[in-house]
């Protein structure tokens, strides 16, 4: 489950890829992903998230519900931001190479610099693309939970009802990260990570933030901060 799940953050939500990361073209057009599928596949993940975090008693205390439309805009967002002008250099190379445009003539098309692409890379860094998520996810809220009984009164509790939809994607975010070997270390101070939760859930954060932010938060496995 982590590696579908990774695969599916990590790479166009929009436009299919193949294994390499290329784009699948089709008449001279990109090939439309399968968002159904992929939204599934990220709900089902969380819905095991949730079963293994808390147990059969605080599960059924807690209703569940997803926005599957705006889980689909939040993932439209992110990928246009995180993959923007590797979409645009797919484009130009696939029709440099259908009409023989001379490769100067493609690289003066592919000068993002001079189209305002908010991310100016064909391979954004790690914490750039998980600034990106949180700002989306957050910004437009797919996850939701209601209480239908009490509910133990302690900090993780608190923290997961007030700020559920934050809460669940650090959560995926964390599987994500894993998978290439890497880990996010706000959770470890509870009151940072409250605050952050807070911040995400009730503050507009800019991207920009987000990922200075994130740069010291994120790290390779075993190395810490």
């Amino acid at each position: 489950m982590p590696v579908n799940l990774a695969r599916y953050l990590l790479k166009d939500f929009v436009y299919q890829q193949d294994d390499s990361m290329r784009y699948v073209f089709a008449d001279d057009k990109f090939v439309l992903a399968d968002r159904n599928k992929i939204a599934d596949s990220i709900l089902l993940s969380v819905d095991r998230i949730f079963e293994q975090y808390l147990g059969e008693d605080l599960a059924s205390a807690i209703e569940f519900a997803y926005d599957p439309f705006t889980l689909n805009q939040a993932m439209c967002r992110y990928s246009r931001d995180v993959f923007g002008e590797k979409r645009l250099h797919a484009r130009v190379l696939h029709f440099s190479k259908k009409y023989k445009i001379k490769d100067s003539d493609a690289n003066e098309l592919i000068c993002c610099g001079d189209y305002g692409i908010k991310i100016d890379s064909c391979s954004p860094y790690l914490h750039r693309r998980i600034a990106n998520l949180f700002y989306w996810f957050s910004a437009l809220k797919p996850f939701r939970a209601t209480i239908k009984s009490s509910l133990p009164e302690n900090t993780n509790t608190y923290v997961f009802f007030e700020y559920h939809n934050e809460f669940t994607t650090y959560l995926l975010v964390m599987m994500v990260l894993e998978t290439v070997n890497c880990t996010i270390d706000i959770h470890k101070n509870i009151s940072s990570f409250r605050q952050f939760l807070y911040d995400l859930h009730f503050r507009k954060l800019s991207r920009s933030a987000l990922e200075f932010f994130l740069n010291h938060h994120i790290s390779q496995l075993g190395q810490g901060r």
